[in-house]
């Protein structure tokens, strides 16, 4: 008979510390994995608390990170059957399935390892957790710190995995329902989520890591951030904000104004093809095509099929269809074409992006980073040539792939990128590169042609053609003839000297324009901002107790205010040095002229809200009157501002009399209809509660969506009607039922209630 016996894996519980120290790379990365757990969850936000650090981000003896969401929250079965056992398949098995989050979101776990990051962070981890359905939260705590680090018993063998116990308590008195402070405002907790608190931190942390933190947890979240999820940072009880959003909206500013190219776009996989508009021209172009079977780049992919023994022309790549986003900049300071010129702060900003890559819509890291060279583009310039590929620091924008379109591009278990081996991948990179160095050849340097030209103009005029002039002229034995060629030199140079003249105006005309338009803009958002903090801290003065009213935290918003001030101060200075200073100067000026003017701004409010406007003389005389043209417009402009104020209050109060609700719109800057501006400061919403104007029979209506809806409840509105905060999320294209529509009606619902 056979002495076969069956044995069973028996993990020793050092596998804990195997899985977070030699596994994720740092505590960043550890983080970024808690964060994408919440975002599993359908959590709206996560706050991340580093708490009692010192004041330089040293962690001490009894410092903590708390990591806090309103997510779906653990059930009983789920803490035991999925969170506390390594490698669960629970998440995978529902993407393959084609399964989403119910609010739609796609699940960004799979390899059921990311709690165990956790103990890359400290060694005692408290989790406390609430579902909707439950009375009561549940607490399961994880404490190594009582034991080797290498977990040898007293007689020098090792604990086994299943040696370590775990506290759990099923009845946590945890309060879920109590409001919660994000950026400064308290918010309600939806009475579900999830609470980690990590203790015993295995690292001191410090400033420089705490702000690559911030950085990198802001850009992970790609292309849904700020949407239907977003990240706070505190210390202790203050409120960190994020530079990196400011630097984003700037970015997006400079990729508006001054990218030379901006590409949008897909690859077809079965079409062998580049699907994509570039400055808003839309192009198609395909492996057949010979501005493509041309390029160096696209011979080398040729070659690496073929050599594989296979025909090119039956092959098809396997890493899938994907879509993409590329800007391109003149990184020539010297001679790039105005509109298009940097400047050095321009600079810094652009050169701290690159191309990230994104799988369903949040950021795969490291791709994208400075120092991260994923698409190969210094290798291709330095192999062949540097005019091959554009420079690493030119190009910004994104890839983006999803778990079910690219299914053979697989994540690394340490979630440190993609497995960058087999064909699959290797196939996605060459087709990002061959398309790149497509529009460098085809269309970035045809930009450099019409530079050129410019430039080369430039140079003849002044010298070029003076040299080649003097030798005809010096050639010429006829007196005559030479008086007739000095008259052409003459008239060439005039026209020369007048054609390059308006060039320059016309570029700067339109760079002008465009900083205007960008400066109405950022002026309109740093104006709201101001409000916004000042909203803040008076609903902090309404809603809590004597000590938030200290002298640091009012400091603390001066200083805020201080640097939206700032930025709109350096705003100002860039528009100065685009005009002259006549705008200044005072001069005469007929009133009715410019009365009338400033009526035609008003025209179309006037005809939506059915007013009426007369202009009358008194008198035979025409008034005159000398001061500067634009501050007799503001007086104007303020006049009537207020004129439609309290005609609107007016028919608020006349109507409440005849119906049962009324709307007053609009409240905030509208959604639906772009430069549809609110119609009311903050101070004149509030004044009119306070004289019974507003109340529960006024609906406020205009630009509502879920980040101030909770400003129109403190307001007094008796409600909220919302169009393009709720309707901008339908896609009549490609949503073809209305779930994701309820879903986030539900979650209005949810935050006004």
């Amino acid at each position: 008979m056979s002495d076969t016996k069956k044995l069973y894996f028996e993990p020793y519980a050092r596998l804990l510390t195997m899985l977070s120290e030699q596994l994720i790379k740092n505590e960043v990365v550890a983080l970024t994995e808690i964060v994408k757990n919440a975002y599993d969850a359908d959590s709206p936000w996560v706050k991340i608390t580093f708490d009692n650090f010192d004041s330089n981000m040293v962690a001490e003896k009894n410092s903590k990170i708390i990591i806090e969401d309103a997510g779906c929250g653990m059930s009983e079965s789920t803490l035991k059957n999925d969170f506390i056992n390594p490698a669960s398949a629970h998440k995978k098995i529902e993407k393959e399935e084609g399964k989403k989050t119910p609010l739609g979101r796609i699940y960004q776990g799979e390899k059921g390892i990311g709690r165990f990051s956790l103990f890359k962070l400290g060694k005692k981890i408290t989790v406390i957790t609430k579902t909707e359905k439950d009375i009561k939260a549940r607490r399961l705590e994880m404490d190594l710190s009582k034991y080797e680090d290498e977990f040898i018993k007293g007689n020098n063998e090792q604990y086994k995995l299943n040696e370590i116990p775990l506290e759990y308590n099923a009845s946590d008195d945890t309060d879920f329902s109590e409001e919660i402070f994000l950026d400064n405002c308290l918010r309600k907790r939806l009475n579900k989520g999830t609470i980690i608190i990590v203790e015993g931190l295995n690292d001191k942390w410090g400033k420089s890591k705490f702000e690559k933190l911030k950085s990198d947890l802001f850009s992970l979240m790609g292309n849904v951030y700020g949407e239907d999820f977003s990240i706070y940072f505190f210390e202790g009880n203050a409120f960190v904000p994020t530079v990196e959003f400011t630097e984003k909206k700037t970015l997006d500013n400079i990729i508006e104004q001054k990218a030379v190219l901006n590409v949008e776009g897909s690859y077809d996989e079965k079409g062998k093809k580049y699907i994509y508009t570039i400055n808003k021209k839309e192009k198609e172009v395909g492996f057949g095509d010979k501005t493509i079977s041309g390029l160096s780049l696209f011979k080398d992919f040729k070659k690496s099929v073929v050599d594989r023994n296979l025909s090119f022309d039956d092959y098809t790549t396997t890493c899938g269809n994907f879509q993409f986003r590329f800007y391109v900049f003149d990184p020539d300071k010297k001679n790039a074409r105005a509109k298009y010129r940097l400047t050095e702060d321009d600079w810094e900003i652009v050169k701290k992006n690159r191309v990230f890559l994104y799988r369903d819509g949040i950021r795969v890291f490291p791709y994208g980073s400075v120092k991260d060279d994923w698409l190969q583009v210094d290798t291709i310039r330095g192999t062949k040539r540097a005019s091959a590929m554009f420079s690493n620091d030119q190009v910004v924008g994104y890839v983006d792939i999803s778990y079910s379109g690219n299914p053979n591009l697989k994540d690394k278990t340490n979630r440190e990128g993609l497995l960058e081996v087999g064909e699959s991948y290797s196939d996605f990179l060459s087709i990002i590169q061959i398309f790149l160095q497509y529009i460098k050849v085809y269309y970035y340097d045809e930009y450099n042609k019409q530079k050129n030209v410019i430039k080369k103009f430039d140079k003849q005029s002044k010298n070029e053609l003076e040299q080649e002039f003097k030798e005809v002229i010096a050639k010429c034995s006829d007196s005559s003839m030479k008086k007739k060629i000095e008259s052409i030199k003459k008239k060439v140079d005039e026209q020369n000297d007048y054609n390059l003249g308006r060039i320059r105006v016309v570029e700067d005309l339109a760079g002008i324009g465009l900083s205007i338009q960008a400066t109405h803009h950022d002026m309109g958002n740093f104006i709201r901002k101001c409000y916004n903090v000042i909203d803040d801290y008076n609903l902090q003065l309404i809603r809590t107790d004597d000590e938030y009213t200290e002298k640091k935290v009012v400091v603390e918003k001066i200083e805020r205010l201080r640097g939206i001030i700032s930025a709109m101060e350096a705003v100002l200075a860039d528009m100065k040095n685009l005009f002259a200073s006549t705008q200044h100067k005072s001069k005469s000026i007929r009133v009715s002229v410019l009365l009338n003017k400033v009526l035609g701004y008003y025209s179309n409010v006037f005809e939506t809200k059915k007013i009426d406007s007369d202009l009358k003389n008194i008198g035979n005389s025409v008034v005159v009157i000398n001061m500067p043209e634009a501050l007799l417009m503001t007086i104007f402009i303020n006049i009537l501002d207020n004129a439609l104020y309290w005609l609107e209050d007016e028919e608020v109060k006349e109507k409440k009399a005849n119906f049962d609700y009324v709307f007053l719109s609009p409240v905030f800057d509208s959604i639906s209809k772009q430069g549809y501006a609110a119609g009311y400061t903050p101070e004149q919403i509030r004044q009119a509660a306070k004289e019974g104007i507003i109340d529960k029979r006024v609906i406020a209506l205009g630009g509502i969506d879920e980040d101030n809806i909770l400003q129109v409840k403190d307001y007094g509105f008796g409600g909220a009607a919302i169009l393009g905060g709720l309707w901008n999320k339908f896609d009549p294209n490609h949503d073809y039922n209305y779930q994701n529509l309820i879903e986030h009606f539900r979650k209005l619902k949810r935050l006004a209630d």
